[in-house]
């Protein structure tokens, strides 16, 4: 686990006002291949409908700031499509075991 790499997407996150209880969990999708939750799940895969109706009080406000943050600070190659999503986990799960092996 690359913990600086993560610990830097988390304070990157704090400029661009991603609540605080959601950066961990982003962070370690972005730099680890982690698959989050249902809420940054579907965020990440571009679903709206299925961004908001999974979302808390604060996630449904801030919305935009997802948008913001993924557009600056992610490549765009891991996010926008469940395709996008499952390969960037699926390459992550591919180093992991070619670790262990």
């Amino acid at each position: 686990m690359n913990v600086e790499k993560i610990e830097q997407h988390i304070q990157m996150m704090a400029t661009r006002f991603v609540p605080e209880h959601m950066r961990e969990g982003l962070a370690m999708y972005v730099v680890e291949g982690v698959m989050p939750g249902g809420f940054l799940r579907a965020v990440l895969e571009g679903d709206l409908f299925g961004a908001l109706g999974r979302a808390d009080e604060i996630n449904m406000r801030l919305l935009h700031t997802y948008a913001i943050y993924l557009a600056n600070d992610v490549p765009a190659a891991i996010y926008g499509s469940p395709g996008a999503v499952q390969r960037w986990v699926d390459h992550n799960l591919e180093l992991i075991s070619e670790d262990q092996a």
